[in-house]
């Protein structure tokens, strides 16, 4: 047996020389399946791997939560300072205060040589406070295009007023405590002229600071808001392109923090759509895109053309306002996603009778756990509504959880192509239907003729392959 020993050795020894002889490349893929952890112990096998690993671990977004991450961080990327920071491009740091001078000290030779830094994420802003040192080493920085914000405090606001970078986008979540409010026309003033995409939770806007546009602002997304004006929204942010709003229901971390604040109101939805809908000091020419739930929108009455209209969290209760919605922004394109239809598919025929009849491409997706009544029924209803511009129509089912194997045979076993049929004939100007069910792979698709075919009833359906489907879905942004 000890003869053996020698062989195994320089097996082992040949494998590990020929591991270390892989393409630089090849090292960095394997590398990218493996936790933090792991990689950390392979970087301890050898010197080799340990060098060459080290660019790879710096580019994986190092988080730090606490002091003594901090400290040994900064031991790591200062021990062959600068040339470690080349690869170090994104980063984010959750600690909550700087205890300490030293602490605070550390921190700022590590944002100092961070030269390379893209984006920086700072998931709680109270480490800028009482040592201004820190901020100031962020501030004079000159790469960032990427700013992450958590509960912006006035140490905060002052580093967003002294920052050398051209920040193109921005994420915020403000303070949950009431106290802290902070108007983000006036804090993020020093990027008005580099900004493109704002994204915030829990915004609050006092009111229109004449001045002060975000000229180069495209994308826009607020989440978690109140009932708000429109005409900050509309001057501030005069060109705009793809909006996101959406209130806040609850699931979200403050929900249990401050209920008062994320409870909806509908009066006040009611009385912000009555003032809004008398202001028309400003708008939106059109947008590209438009996302949010039906009281969201439906309470900024923006009154501008939309061409991609996408609804998130849409029932059978919310018909009222949705008619309101469709006349306010006369969508050419839609999508509803919904997860509270009566019986998932039996609300739909209701629905989808209060269409706009310009409508020309319709995409609808249900994300019920089940099913109750006759799916067969809740789709002749469906594919028996008449919408007359109606070009791409796509319906997809998807379920959070398959709970048992005869919801899916439910499904499958339907005759998709004659309920394709019978929505092509009542609807002359469509041209594409699609299904997709739980599988996201489960497609079924048809491009639709009409003409004066007399064995079809006039319609002529050609059956897709999924890639094909597929691309013209993407095509047509569907």
């Amino acid at each position: 047996m000890s003869a053996n020993i020698p062989n195994v050795l320089s097996n082992n020894l040949a494998s590990s020389a020929s591991f270390l002889n892989l393409h630089y490349d090849i090292l960095v893929l394997l590398a990218s399946h493996l936790r933090r952890s792991d990689l950390l112990s392979l970087m301890q096998v050898c010197r080799s791997l340990y060098a060459a690993l080290v660019p790879h671990l710096l580019r994986s977004h190092p988080i730090i939560l606490r002091t003594n991450q901090l400290l040994s961080f900064s031991e790591f990327v200062l021990t062959d300072a600068p040339m470690r920071f080349v690869y170090l491009q994104r980063l984010s740091i959750g600690i909550s205060y700087v205890w300490s001078k030293r602490i605070a000290d550390t921190l700022r030779d590590v944002l100092r040589y961070s030269t390379h830094l893209e984006e920086l994420c700072i998931l709680d802003c109270g480490c800028l406070e009482g040592y201004p040192e820190v901020a100031s080493a962020i501030a004079a920085l000159t790469c960032i295009r990427t700013l992450t914000l958590r509960y912006p405090t006035q140490a905060a606001r002052s580093l967003i007023l002294q920052m050398c970078s051209r920040v193109t986008r921005v994420e915020i979540s403000f303070s949950k405590v009431p106290r802290h409010y902070m108007d983000p026309v006036e804090l993020l003033v020093n990027c008005r002229d580099s900004l493109m995409t704002l994204c915030m939770s829990l915004p609050r806007y006092s009111q229109v600071r004449l001045g002060i546009q975000y000229m180069a602002l495209t994308r826009l997304v607020l989440k978690c808001h109140r009932a708000m004006q429109a005409s900050p929204l509309l001057y501030h942010y005069p060109n705009v392109r793809h909006f996101t709003i959406t209130m806040c229901e609850g699931h979200c971390g403050h929900g249990g923090f401050h209920p008062k604040y994320i409870r909806r109101d509908d009066v006040k939805i009611e009385e912000m759509r009555m003032v809004n809908t008398l202001d028309r000091t400003y708008s939106w020419g059109s947008l590209d895109i438009l996302r949010g739930d039906v009281h969201s929108i439906y309470h900024l009455a923006l009154n501008c053309p939309v061409q991609r209209l996408e609804l998130v969290d849409v029932g059978t209760a919310d018909i009222s306002r949705f008619d309101k919605v469709m006349s306010d922004i006369r969508p050419s394109a839609l999508e509803v996603e919904t997860n509270s239809m009566e019986s998932d598919l039996g609300g739909l025929s209701t629905f989808m009778q209060h269409m706009p009849m310009e409508l020309h491409s319709l995409t609808i997706t249900t994300t019920s756990d089940e099913v109750t009544g006759d799916l067969q029924t809740s789709m002749c209803n469906v594919f028996s509504v008449r919408l007359a511009s109606l070009s791409y129509f796509c319906l997809r089912r998807r379920r959070r959880s398959l709970r048992s194997r005869e919801e899916v045979d439910e499904w499958a076993k339907m005759d998709l192509e004659a309920h394709a049929r019978r929505f092509a004939q009542v609807n002359p100007s469509l041209r594409f239907i699609s299904f997709e069910s739980s599988d996201p792979d489960e497609i079924s698709a048809w491009q639709v003729t009409h003409g004066s075919h007399y064995y079809t009833d006039g319609v002529v359906l050609s059956a897709l392959s999924a890639h094909d489907a597929r691309q013209l879905i993407s095509e047509h942004c569907l």
